[in-house]
């Protein structure tokens, strides 16, 4: 089948969405992933500099 357009511009559209979601749940998922990460670097330093200061509390 050849030149069918009719069943070519819906499945056409459904594979851009697909494609787009994948999209925007890996760029998603990257930005949640930095978060984390400066997070994660934020309460290490935190706790470096507690150690330094000589305080020997730390809080997990």
């Amino acid at each position: 089948m050849q030149n069918d357009y009719n069943i070519a511009l819906p499945l056409a559209a459904k594979v851009f969405l697909i494609s787009g979601a994948i999209a925007i749940g890996l760029v998603f998922a990257e930005v949640v992933n930095l978060i984390i990460r400066k997070f994660l670097s934020l309460k290490q330093k935190s706790r470096w500099r507690l150690l330094y200061k000589g305080d020997t509390k730390i809080e997990s």
